[in-house]
This record gives structure tokens, C-alpha cells and sequence, in this order.
């Protein structure tokens, strides 16, 4: 709301009838004269124009601002179940198979989760950068009434005309990329015609109060993940069928095992020049490979693999999450608190006619980009809480590809 005031401050300067109907003929002098009558009949002058333009867009917003009923994350889980019945629980199942449909249950709800968060972060995204599209608009056109009388050279003109036209192509950018997250969203729940003609709602939930706690993350992601408690308990078995000596002796002959490399130098340089290619051999062979004694080595690594690999995919997920968490944070309570704090010292100066109107759109625009980037990660701590309720239930969340960067431009200035 805040920029939006600032903005059409901006916009009172030259949008008064007097200015736009001044003709690029006229002389200097009088062309602002008639500006400045313009602005003179109202009482309040600028305020008088802000009050006038804020209820034009309010009912123009409303106008364009009808959608379906607003779509919340449990509604929107609930409504992709409906459209799984593989993924119901019927009465004969047992233990294990419904185990595995509770897997996939949770495999679904962390894809809807995601796509409804990109979805609103997307939507809220594009309105930001609406805002900072009318402000390289209300830049533009000021600079070209300003040339047009004679108190603007052509090249500050042409700037603000190139500032005008990155401002669209982002907000084209982010519109389109607002019509994909929302696509995928309609895809996971399975709608199609009126039915896909829901809304969203205007922004993401607040950060919580406080980030989660790490301890007793790594047990509660083993007990939920499925894979390693079925090679824990496989395991358990195979090793009660071979004898504590036996298990041991290999244990001690693993433990002794040193890979052959071509390079028999110890730096890490010679390590990395080649790859290594030759398996290890056994010398000792006291111990002899029994056909229990093999499976039960087998289902041993396996589960030790899979325990290791949960561990660890808690652990990186805990800390995506917290780090996540503490970008947000700064982004809201630092950088958006200081941009807000500026834009008002503008409008006060502003106010009081000791800045310019470019330093009042200056100062909106940077606002609006930190307020952009303040959302972008706020959007990434919720997809990094999601993630990591992934796998707190079992899930094996894929932390390989590229996350989201961060907001650019969040305290960078356009040239005026």
C-alpha cells in the first residue's frame, strides 16, 4: 500500500488534464504553468489527485479481480486424493501394503504442497512487479513530458524508456511463469473447465515464530522411511542365521581390505588424476564365504547403506530449512524494514518539496524489488519446510537439482 501511495504521488505531478493536453508547440513556461494550475484546483493539490486515482484502481481492481472460490493447501491435498483411488486404504490390506500406500499418500501431498506454494509466491511475484512496471511507466511518460517542453534531453529520455521496458519484460516473465505453476497445480489435482477455475489466495503464510528444532530429526526420518526399515529388518534376519565368530572374522578381513591405485602417490592431486578401476582383492581366506554368511554381509551393507543415506538426507534438508529460514528472516526484517524506512524519508522530503519526483520513483521502485525479493525467499523457506516434512515421512526428497536463486535487484537503483 505504501508504494502504491508513493507511486501515485509520482503519477499526481504530470497525470492532471492541464499536462496532458499541453502541446509540445506550446512555449516553456506556459506549458508549466498550465501543470501547475492543474494541480492548484484541487484543494490539496497532490492529495486530492492520490485519493482520486487510489479509488479509480481499487474499483478497476475489483473489477478484474473475480475468480473462484480461493483454493487452500488442505483443500487442494484433499481434492488430489480424490482423484487416486489406488491411493485408498481398503479392509484386507496388511501391514506392509499399507505402509507403502501411506508412502505414496505422502509422495502426493509433498507434490501438492510445492506446486501451491510456487503457485501463490508466483501470483503475489507478479503483482510486485506489476507495481514496478507502473512505476518505470509513471518514470517514462514523466521524462516524456518533460522533453516535451523543453527541460529533458533525449537521452535521459531514452533511459527511463529502457528502464520502462525491462520492467515489462519481467513482469512478462513472471506472469508466464505464474500460468505454469498454476498449470502444474491443476495437473496434480486432476481438474479440468469450471472446475479449474479456482483462486489462490493473495500471499504465503508468515514465517513461524521460530524455526524447528534438529534434534530427533534423523530417528523420526528412519522410522517413517519404508526402504530402511525393511533392510533393517532383513538384515536382523540374515544375521541371526550365521554365528556372532563368523560375522566377526569378516568384519576384521573388511576392515583390512586397501584398494590397489595406479598411482602409489598419497596427495589428493594424484587421487584426482585417475579414477579408480580395480576392485580389491581378498588374501585371507580363513574366513570362508558360507552361503549364509554372504546374505547375511549383504543385508547388512544394505541397511548400513540406507541408514546412512536417511541420516544424511535429514540432516540437509534441516539445513536448506534453517538457512532458508534465516534469509527470509534478514529479507524481511532488514531489508524490506530499511527500504521502507527510506521510502517514507523520500515522501516526507518529497512532502516537503526538498527531493525530486525522480527520487520518490527511485525510491519506490527499490522498494518494491526488496519487498519481491523478501517474497522469492520467503517462498523458498516454505518450499524447504516441504521438503523437509518430506522427509520427516519417509520420502527420498531428490536435493540434486538447482535451487531457486536469490532475488536480484533487491537494493539496486534504476538510473534517473
Amino acid at each position: 500500500m505504501k508504494v502504491k501511495i508513493a507511486l501515485a504521488c509520482a503519477w499526481a505531478c504530470f497525470q492532471v488534464t492541464g499536462w496532458a493536453q499541453s502541446s509540445v508547440t506550446e512555449p516553456e513556461g506556459q506549458a508549466w504553468r498550465r501543470a501547475n494550475a492543474a494541480v492548484g484546483q484541487h484543494q490539496r493539490g497532490h492529495a486530492d489527485i492520490l485519493a482520486q486515482e487510489a479509488a479509480q484502481a481499487q474499483v478497476a481492481g475489483q473489477a478484474s479481480g473475480a475468480a473462484g472460490p480461493v483454493l487452500n493447501l488442505r483443500q487442494a491435498t484433499t481434492t488430489a486424493l480424490r482423484q487416486r483411488p489406488d491411493l485408498w486404504l481398503g479392509p484386507a490390506l496388511n501391514t506392509l501394503e499399507t505402509a507403502r500406500i501411506n508412502a505414496q499418500v505422502a509422495q502426493l501431498s509433498h507434490q501438492v504442497s510445492r506446486a501451491w506454494v510456487e503457485a501463490v509466491a508466483a501470483n503475489q511475484s507478479a503483482a510486485y512487479l506489476q507495481d514496478a512496471l507502473e512505476a518505470a511507466e509513471a518514470g517514462a511518460e514523466l521524462a516524456q513530458r518533460m522533453a516535451a517542453v523543453g527541460n529533458w534531453s533525449q537521452m535521459q529520455r531514452v533511459q527511463t524508456q529502457l528502464l520502462k521496458s525491462d520492467a515489462a519484460t519481467a513482469l512478462a516473465a513472471a506472469r508466464q511463469q505464474a500460468l505454469s505453476t498454476r498449470e502444474r497445480l491443476v495437473r496434480l489435482l486432476g481438474l479440468w473447465g469450471e472446475t479449474a477455475k479456482f483462486g489462490l489466495p493473495t500471499r504465503l503464510p508468515d514465517l513461524p515464530a521460530s524455526p524447528m528444532a534438529a534434534q530427533g530429526l534423523e530417528e523420526a526420518a528412519l522410522r517413517q522411511h519404508l526402504p530402511t526399515a525393511l533392510a533393517q529388518a532383513h538384515a536382523e534376519r540374515q544375521r541371526a542365521a550365521v554365528s556372532t565368530k563368523s560375522l566377526a572374522d569378516w568384519q576384521a578381513l573388511a576392515a583390512g581390505i586397501t584398494p590397489t591405485w595406479r598411482d602409489p602417490a598419497q596427495d589428493d592431486t594424484a587421487a584426482l588424476a585417475t579414477l579408480l578401476t580395480q576392485a580389491p582383492v581378498i588374501d585371507k581366506r580363513q574366513n570362508a564365504l558360507r552361503h549364509a554368511l554372504e546374505d547375511a554381509i549383504s543385508a547388512l551393507a544394505e541397511a548400513d547403506t540406507l541408514t546412512s543415506s536417511t541420516r544424511s538426507r535429514a540432516r540437509e534438508a534441516y539445513g536448506r530449512y534453517r538457512s532458508a529460514y534465516d534469509l527470509a528472516r534478514h529479507q524481511r526484517d532488514d531489508v524490506v524494514m530499511r527500504r521502507t524506512t527510506l521510502q517514507e524519508e523520500t515522501q516526507a522530503r518529497y512532502n516537503g518539496m526538498l527531493l525530486s519526483t525522480w527520487d520518490l520513483l527511485a525510491s519506490a521502485g527499490a522498494r518494491i524489488r526488496s519487498v519481491n525479493a523478501a517474497l522469492l525467499a520467503q517462498r523458498d523457506f516454505w518450499l524447504a519446510h516441504t521438503d523437509l516434512q518430506g522427509v520427516l515421512a519417509g520420502l527420498d526428497i531428490d536435493f540434486s537439482a538447482e535451487a531457486a536463486g536469490p532475488a536480484q535487484g533487491a537494493s539496486a537503483q534504476p538510473a534517473h
